[in-house]
Protein backbone atom coordinates (compact mmCIF):
# COMPACT_ATOMS: atom_id res chain seq x y z
CA UNK A 1 0.00 0.00 0.00
CA UNK A 2 2.66 2.80 -1.13
CA UNK A 3 -0.04 5.17 -1.41
CA UNK A 4 -3.40 6.49 0.26
CA UNK A 5 -6.14 8.03 -2.17
CA UNK A 6 -8.64 10.81 -0.29
CA UNK A 7 -10.75 11.97 -2.76
CA UNK A 8 -8.63 13.89 -5.15
CA UNK A 9 -5.74 13.90 -3.12
CA UNK A 10 -3.31 11.04 -3.15
CA UNK A 11 -0.46 10.64 -0.59
CA UNK A 12 2.31 8.38 -0.44
CA UNK A 13 2.20 6.28 3.32
CA UNK A 14 6.12 6.22 2.63
CA UNK A 15 6.69 10.28 3.16
CA UNK A 16 3.85 10.36 5.89
CA UNK A 17 5.21 7.67 8.16
CA UNK A 18 8.57 9.51 7.85
CA UNK A 19 7.05 12.54 8.97
CA UNK A 20 5.03 11.02 11.45
CA UNK A 21 8.43 9.55 12.83
CA UNK A 22 9.84 13.11 12.93
CA UNK A 23 7.08 14.16 14.51
CA UNK A 24 6.79 11.40 17.34
CA UNK A 25 10.86 11.09 17.56
CA UNK A 26 10.88 15.57 18.26
CA UNK A 27 7.92 14.80 20.75
CA UNK A 28 9.60 12.17 22.75
CA UNK A 29 12.88 14.27 23.16
CA UNK A 30 11.01 17.45 24.26
CA UNK A 31 9.57 15.12 26.68
CA UNK A 32 13.41 14.02 27.71
CA UNK A 33 14.90 16.78 28.25
CA UNK A 34 12.19 18.28 30.58
CA UNK A 35 12.54 15.33 32.84
CA UNK A 36 16.61 16.04 32.39
CA UNK A 37 16.25 19.84 32.92
CA UNK A 38 18.07 20.31 29.88
CA UNK A 39 16.23 23.30 29.73
CA UNK A 40 18.53 25.28 27.84
CA UNK A 41 18.68 23.14 24.66
CA UNK A 42 15.83 23.42 21.90
CA UNK A 43 14.57 20.58 20.54
CA UNK A 44 12.82 21.45 17.62
CA UNK A 45 16.26 23.30 16.29
CA UNK A 46 18.26 19.97 17.44
CA UNK A 47 15.33 17.71 15.44
CA UNK A 48 15.68 19.78 12.48
CA UNK A 49 19.14 19.81 12.40
CA UNK A 50 19.29 16.27 12.85
CA UNK A 51 16.82 15.23 10.28
CA UNK A 52 18.59 17.43 7.59
CA UNK A 53 21.95 15.81 8.38
CA UNK A 54 20.26 12.29 8.71
CA UNK A 55 19.10 12.58 5.05
CA UNK A 56 21.81 14.33 3.81
CA UNK A 57 24.72 12.04 5.21
CA UNK A 58 22.34 8.91 4.02
CA UNK A 59 22.19 9.62 0.77
CA UNK A 60 25.78 10.73 0.99
CA UNK A 61 26.46 7.18 1.89
CA UNK A 62 24.89 5.41 -0.71
CA UNK A 63 26.83 7.48 -3.57
CA UNK A 64 29.94 6.17 -2.23
CA UNK A 65 28.72 2.47 -1.96
CA UNK A 66 27.67 2.70 -5.48
CA UNK A 67 29.31 5.63 -7.23
CA UNK A 68 28.60 3.80 -10.45
CA UNK A 69 24.99 3.38 -9.92
CA UNK A 70 24.56 7.22 -9.56
CA UNK A 71 26.82 8.04 -12.21
CA UNK A 72 24.69 6.16 -14.84
CA UNK A 73 21.85 7.13 -13.09
CA UNK A 74 21.60 10.74 -11.43
CA UNK A 75 17.84 11.07 -11.00
CA UNK A 76 18.43 8.09 -8.14
CA UNK A 77 19.34 10.70 -6.03
CA UNK A 78 15.99 12.03 -5.99
CA UNK A 79 14.41 8.86 -5.39
CA UNK A 80 12.36 7.67 -1.80
CA UNK A 81 15.11 4.64 -1.83
CA UNK A 82 18.98 4.57 -0.96
CA UNK A 83 19.15 6.08 2.37
CA UNK A 84 21.68 4.41 4.57
CA UNK A 85 21.19 4.18 8.25
CA UNK A 86 24.70 4.25 9.71
CA UNK A 87 25.23 7.08 7.00
CA UNK A 88 22.38 9.00 8.42
CA UNK A 89 23.98 8.14 12.04
CA UNK A 90 27.08 9.47 11.25
CA UNK A 91 26.04 12.59 10.32
CA UNK A 92 23.94 13.03 13.31
CA UNK A 93 27.06 12.65 15.27
CA UNK A 94 29.34 15.14 13.57
CA UNK A 95 25.55 17.69 14.13
CA UNK A 96 25.08 16.85 17.62
CA UNK A 97 29.29 17.40 18.57
CA UNK A 98 28.71 21.04 17.24
CA UNK A 99 24.67 21.22 18.99
CA UNK A 100 26.39 20.08 22.63
CA UNK A 101 29.18 22.66 21.62
CA UNK A 102 26.28 25.61 20.85
CA UNK A 103 24.24 24.65 24.26
CA UNK A 104 27.04 23.92 26.27
CA UNK A 105 25.66 21.23 27.26
CA UNK A 106 27.43 17.83 27.79
CA UNK A 107 27.28 15.48 24.55
CA UNK A 108 26.63 12.36 26.66
CA UNK A 109 23.44 14.15 28.01
CA UNK A 110 22.28 14.94 24.88
CA UNK A 111 23.37 11.51 23.94
CA UNK A 112 20.95 9.53 26.56
CA UNK A 113 18.23 12.38 25.50
CA UNK A 114 18.08 11.14 22.21
CA UNK A 115 18.27 7.35 22.59
CA UNK A 116 14.39 6.72 22.84
CA UNK A 117 13.54 8.97 20.51
CA UNK A 118 16.02 7.47 17.78
CA UNK A 119 15.02 4.54 18.54
CA UNK A 120 10.93 4.69 17.98
CA UNK A 121 11.96 7.15 14.66
CA UNK A 122 13.51 4.23 13.50
CA UNK A 123 10.72 1.36 14.37
CA UNK A 124 8.37 3.97 11.93
CA UNK A 125 10.82 4.37 9.77
CA UNK A 126 11.25 0.98 9.00
CA UNK A 127 7.30 0.63 8.90
CA UNK A 128 7.63 3.16 6.20
CA UNK A 129 9.79 1.23 3.91
CA UNK A 130 7.80 -2.11 4.39
CA UNK A 131 4.33 -0.16 3.07
CA UNK A 132 6.47 1.14 0.64
CA UNK A 133 8.07 -2.05 -0.94
CA UNK A 134 11.79 -0.49 -1.06
CA UNK A 135 13.20 -3.72 -1.92
CA UNK A 136 14.27 -4.11 1.85
CA UNK A 137 13.01 -7.13 2.69
CA UNK A 138 14.71 -10.44 3.78
CA UNK A 139 15.51 -14.10 1.92
CA UNK A 140 12.34 -16.16 0.78
CA UNK A 141 11.12 -18.15 3.57
CA UNK A 142 7.76 -20.42 3.79
CA UNK A 143 6.68 -19.21 7.31
CA UNK A 144 3.31 -18.53 7.89
CA UNK A 145 3.65 -14.69 7.72
CA UNK A 146 5.96 -14.67 4.76
CA UNK A 147 4.91 -12.26 2.13
CA UNK A 148 5.14 -11.18 -1.79
CA UNK A 149 6.07 -7.65 -3.19
CA UNK A 150 4.74 -7.92 -6.89
CA UNK A 151 4.98 -4.27 -7.34
CA UNK A 152 7.80 -3.70 -4.86
CA UNK A 153 10.59 -1.47 -6.18
CA UNK A 154 12.37 -4.95 -6.14
CA UNK A 155 9.39 -7.26 -6.66
CA UNK A 156 9.33 -10.28 -4.64
CA UNK A 157 6.91 -12.91 -6.62
CA UNK A 158 7.75 -15.52 -3.72
CA UNK A 159 6.90 -15.26 -0.01
CA UNK A 160 9.88 -13.31 1.83
CA UNK A 161 10.59 -12.72 5.47
CA UNK A 162 9.32 -9.09 6.08
CA UNK A 163 11.96 -7.75 7.86
CA UNK A 164 11.29 -4.34 8.32
CA UNK A 165 8.29 -5.71 10.23
CA UNK A 166 11.41 -7.37 12.32
CA UNK A 167 13.20 -4.46 12.68
CA UNK A 168 10.24 -1.97 13.83
CA UNK A 169 9.42 -4.58 16.17
CA UNK A 170 12.66 -4.82 17.84
CA UNK A 171 13.58 -1.23 17.86
CA UNK A 172 9.81 -0.30 19.40
CA UNK A 173 10.48 -2.48 22.10
CA UNK A 174 13.93 -1.43 22.26
CA UNK A 175 12.53 2.45 22.63
CA UNK A 176 10.12 1.12 25.54
CA UNK A 177 13.13 -0.44 27.29
CA UNK A 178 15.41 3.20 26.79
CA UNK A 179 12.35 5.46 27.99
CA UNK A 180 11.69 3.28 31.32
CA UNK A 181 15.95 3.38 31.84
CA UNK A 182 16.04 7.26 31.05
CA UNK A 183 13.78 8.14 34.22
CA UNK A 184 15.15 10.55 36.31
CA UNK A 185 14.86 8.15 39.62
CA UNK A 186 17.11 6.02 38.82
CA UNK A 187 20.05 8.71 38.31
CA UNK A 188 22.18 6.09 36.06
CA UNK A 189 25.56 7.64 34.84
CA UNK A 190 25.49 9.41 31.76
CA UNK A 191 26.21 7.63 28.64
CA UNK A 192 24.86 4.05 29.71
CA UNK A 193 21.64 4.57 27.99
CA UNK A 194 22.92 5.45 25.00
CA UNK A 195 25.53 3.11 25.11
CA UNK A 196 22.35 0.52 25.64
CA UNK A 197 20.60 1.42 22.55
CA UNK A 198 23.70 1.62 20.56
CA UNK A 199 24.43 -2.44 21.71
CA UNK A 200 20.94 -3.68 20.84
CA UNK A 201 20.10 -1.80 17.95
CA UNK A 202 23.62 -3.31 16.81
CA UNK A 203 22.63 -6.27 18.01
CA UNK A 204 18.62 -6.46 16.35
CA UNK A 205 20.38 -5.17 12.79
CA UNK A 206 23.12 -7.69 13.09
CA UNK A 207 20.90 -10.27 13.91
CA UNK A 208 18.46 -9.82 10.96
CA UNK A 209 20.72 -9.21 8.04
CA UNK A 210 21.36 -12.74 8.03
CA UNK A 211 17.78 -13.15 6.70
CA UNK A 212 18.59 -10.12 4.40
CA UNK A 213 19.65 -10.32 0.76
CA UNK A 214 22.64 -8.04 0.90
CA UNK A 215 26.13 -9.56 -0.44
CA UNK A 216 29.07 -10.25 1.74
CA UNK A 217 31.65 -8.13 1.94
CA UNK A 218 34.13 -10.02 4.11
CA UNK A 219 34.16 -12.72 7.15
CA UNK A 220 31.02 -13.85 5.50
CA UNK A 221 29.57 -10.91 6.84
CA UNK A 222 27.63 -7.91 4.71
CA UNK A 223 28.38 -4.30 5.43
CA UNK A 224 25.43 -3.73 7.73
CA UNK A 225 26.78 -6.28 10.09
CA UNK A 226 29.99 -5.04 10.20
CA UNK A 227 28.80 -1.44 10.66
CA UNK A 228 26.50 -2.97 13.63
CA UNK A 229 29.49 -5.09 15.38
CA UNK A 230 30.98 -1.56 15.91
CA UNK A 231 27.88 -0.60 17.21
CA UNK A 232 27.56 -3.30 19.45
CA UNK A 233 31.62 -3.11 20.66
CA UNK A 234 30.90 0.81 21.42
CA UNK A 235 27.76 0.04 23.62
CA UNK A 236 29.56 -2.54 25.31
CA UNK A 237 32.79 -0.49 26.35
CA UNK A 238 30.43 2.44 26.89
CA UNK A 239 28.50 0.49 29.56
CA UNK A 240 31.26 -1.07 31.08
CA UNK A 241 32.45 2.68 31.49
CA UNK A 242 29.59 4.13 32.45
CA UNK A 243 28.71 1.90 34.86
CA UNK A 244 32.36 2.29 36.51
CA UNK A 245 31.51 6.04 36.96
CA UNK A 246 29.29 7.95 39.64
CA UNK A 247 25.46 8.46 39.36
CA UNK A 248 24.36 11.12 37.61
CA UNK A 249 23.17 14.20 40.17
CA UNK A 250 19.80 15.38 39.80
CA UNK A 251 19.99 18.88 39.21
CA UNK A 252 19.44 20.86 41.98
CA UNK A 253 16.02 22.57 42.34
CA UNK A 254 14.89 21.02 39.20
CA UNK A 255 11.11 19.49 39.00
CA UNK A 256 11.41 16.58 36.09
CA UNK A 257 8.47 16.94 33.57
CA UNK A 258 6.04 13.85 33.57
CA UNK A 259 7.16 12.92 29.89
CA UNK A 260 4.24 11.32 26.94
Amino acid sequence: MPFVHLGPWTLATYGMLIALGFFCGYYVFSAELRRRSLTRVQPILVVAALCLAGICFSKLATILENPARFAADPAALLSRSGYTFYGGMLGDFLTLALLARHYRTPMASLLDALAAPLALGYAIGRMACFFAGDGDYGIPTDLPWGMRFPEGLVPALQPVHPTPLYEAAASAALAALLWRLGSPRRRLPPFLVFSVYLLFSGLARFAVEFLKRNPQVAFGLVAAQLLAAVSMAVGLVGWWRARRAPPAAGAAGATPGKGP
